[in-house]
């Protein structure tokens, strides 16, 4: 019932399922979609095509970098995102699925250093200033 034609469409790792991006671009809309755990072998998959590549095929990948300081801490995020997905088993089941996203963040209080690496997968082409402003207005949402 909502008209979402030309929206960025984000939703966390509960609402990544296939018959939720099928309605989307069925809509005219793109997705964003966070992949944790609960999707298995997507998620493992994808995690592991990012830390075998990240160093040493860096070329894969179109990177955008954001920093903020504030709050008593440094926040350092980068974007990695590639349409190199022709290996991934089963991305037909997506609905136009075009990208993979890896945002690795490091944040640096006086106490410590902490690194998290998130998932996505997209029906966006792979430009790393999109995706960021996708991820990071979903997470202005949830906060």
């Amino acid at each position: 019932m909502l008209e979402v034609k030309g929206a960025i469409i984000t939703i966390d790792a509960m609402g990544c399922q296939k018959e939720i991006a099928l309605k989307i671009r069925e809509k005219e809309a793109d997705y964003v979609l966070s992949l944790k755990g609960n999707h298995g072998n997507l998620h493992k998959n994808i995690k592991t095509f990012f830390e075998s590549k990240i160093n040493n095929d860096e070329q894969l990948f179109n990177i955008y970098e954001e920093n903020n300081k504030g709050h008593g801490r440094i926040e350092k995020r980068q974007y990695f995102i590639t349409d190199a997905i022709e290996w991934l088993p089963k991305k037909e089941n997506w609905k136009d699925l075009k990208s993979i996203v890896m945002v690795k963040s490091t944040r640096e209080t006086k106490k410590d250093v902490t690194e998290e690496n998130r998932f996505y997968i997209t029906s966006l082409s792979p430009k790393p200033e999109l995706a960021a402003h996708a991820i990071r207005s979903h997470w202005a949402i949830e906060n």
